[in-house]
This record gives C-alpha cells, structure tokens and sequence, in this order.
C-alpha cells in the first residue's frame, strides 16, 4: 500500500513541476521494493538482475545533464546489493559465494573505470 501512496505522490510531485522529488520518490519505492525482496529471497534467484534493472532506470532519468546524481544513485544501488546479497549473520564463506561477490565488484569497478574514462 506505501508503495501506490509514494506513486500517488510522486505523480502529484511531477504534474507541480517538483520533477527531481518525483523522480527521487520513484526510485526510492523500486529501491525500497527491491531490497525487500533480496533481504526475504531463500534463493539464489539472480536477483541482482533487478538491481541492475534499477541502475539502468536511474541512467535514464537522470540523463546527461545531472551525471552526479546517477553516481551517487548507482552507487547506492551497489550497496543495497551487496547488504542484500552477503547477508552478515548468515555469511559462511563458500567457494562459490565468494567468487560471485568477486566476479561482481571486479565487473563493477571496471565498468566504473569506463564509465569514468568517457567523462
């Protein structure tokens, strides 16, 4: 129900002219709805696809103009991950865990590095 209401609201936002509150309360209802479902996942169901689906939304939104905000935006997506993925109190280190949470944050600095090197 919170997230109708926060699209109810951003919709209002929006028609006002306030379209960086509109676009900030979407994404944080997709942010929100997403880690919910990461942090009640049992299973490995490749739920970083959706992060990723989120960080692409925000590349949009933001555009060429505002390249900060979608950063800082992506950057707080990774975090959402990893907290959602590693899961501390359940954390052993197996093989196969450790060499996910790897693979990713080399795939995500070397996109970063990229991304970086086209400003």
């Amino acid at each position: 129900m919170g997230g109708v209401v926060l699209a109810v609201v951003s919709f209002v936002f929006k028609r006002r002219g306030w379209v960086d509150l509109s676009i900030f309360l979407f994404l944080l209802r997709g942010n929100s709805a997403v880690f919910y479902f990461s942090l009640m996942d049992e299973g490995h169901t490749g739920r970083y696809l959706y992060f990723l689906s989120l960080a692409l939304t925000a590349l949009v939104f933001y555009g060429h103009q505002h390249r900060w905000k979608r950063i800082a935006y992506a950057c707080t997506i990774v975090l959402l991950f990893l907290i959602g993925e590693l899961q501390i109190e359940d954390f052993r280190p197996d093989p196969a865990h450790f060499y996910f949470i790897t693979n990713f944050m080399f795939v995500g600095c070397t996109a970063g590095l990229v991304y970086l090197s086209l400003l």
